[in-house]
């Protein structure tokens, strides 16, 4: 599972000053509930969009809960789960200020194949949210 952890650095910050290092474990397992069973199991890789045409690897920690024995992943909350392109980028492509934005431009492609995605996920997670809260009138 991962979990968006919120931090004011930007990935380039994150990459240059090694912060999954600083990464504290949730208080509470996400899978079973218990308190403070989460320990260190180590990094994992992925690659997130960095300039124009750059992507960076960066580490994200993982933990693994002692009770459940199943891990948790804390995602900073710049990148998307399962994404290459940051949030920065995918919010500038879907504002105005996406002719201004070489990096927009060039990720261009790749951020409408998740619109596309999105676009056809939408009908479920819109039933999904309709049967836990109640459609709106």
């Amino acid at each position: 599972m991962q979990c968006l952890v919120f931090i004011s650095a930007t990935s380039a910050e994150y990459f240059d000053n090694e912060m999954q290092r600083g990464m504290v474990p949730p208080l509470e397992c996400p899978h079973c509930g218990q308190r403070k069973v989460l320990r260190a199991l180590g990094y994992y890789r992925r690659y997130i969009s960095h300039s124009i045409r750059d992507e960076i690897l960066i580490l994200i920690r993982r933990f693994r809960c002692m009770a459940c024995r199943k891990t948790v992943s804390l995602l900073p909350a710049f990148a998307q789960p399962y994404r290459v392109v940051r949030n920065e980028t995918i919010q500038a492509y879907l504002s105005e200020s996406r002719r201004m934005r070489m990096d927009a431009l060039h990720w261009e492609e790749t951020i409408r194949r998740y619109w596309k995605r999105f676009l056809a996920w939408l009908p479920e997670l819109s039933t999904m949210v309709g049967e836990h809260y109640g459609l709106s009138t």
